[in-house]
């Protein structure tokens, strides 16, 4: 942002190198960019992975060469100290909400697993 802050608009050229990062981080950065900018032109020179992918698909256009590559959008939270794919904890909560459908008595078995989240 502190980049952004001072670069004259509406129009936006972005070179966009990275092996991603924080999808919050991500999110706070487009929402700002956005704000400031019309008009967002994003360069991958060869790799914009994860959370940089989103930085680039939130550009009205993307420009790449032979070489560049966008990678899979993966957001990790953080839990119990560690970081987790969000799709983990997707997979998980189903899990829980379709055997506690079936058995009333379910939710207590996964009551820890729950606390940790």
């Amino acid at each position: 942002m502190e980049v952004f802050k001072d670069l004259p608009g509406p129009k936006l050229d972005l070179i966009l190198h990275s092996p991603g990062g924080q999808a919050e981080a991500t999110d706070s950065l487009v929402n700002y960019m956005r704000s400031k900018y019309d008009d967002v032109r994003v360069f991958v020179p060869l790799a914009a992975m994860s959370a940089a992918t989103m930085s680039a698909l939130a550009a009205d256009r993307i420009v790449m060469g032979k070489h560049s590559q966008l990678g899979p959008v993966d957001p990790q939270v953080p839990s119990s100290g560690n970081l987790v794919p969000a799709s983990a904890l997707v997979r998980q909560f189903r899990q829980v909400s379709d055997e506690c459908a079936k058995d009333a008595s379910r939710p207590s078995a996964w009551l820890p697993t729950l606390q940790q989240y």
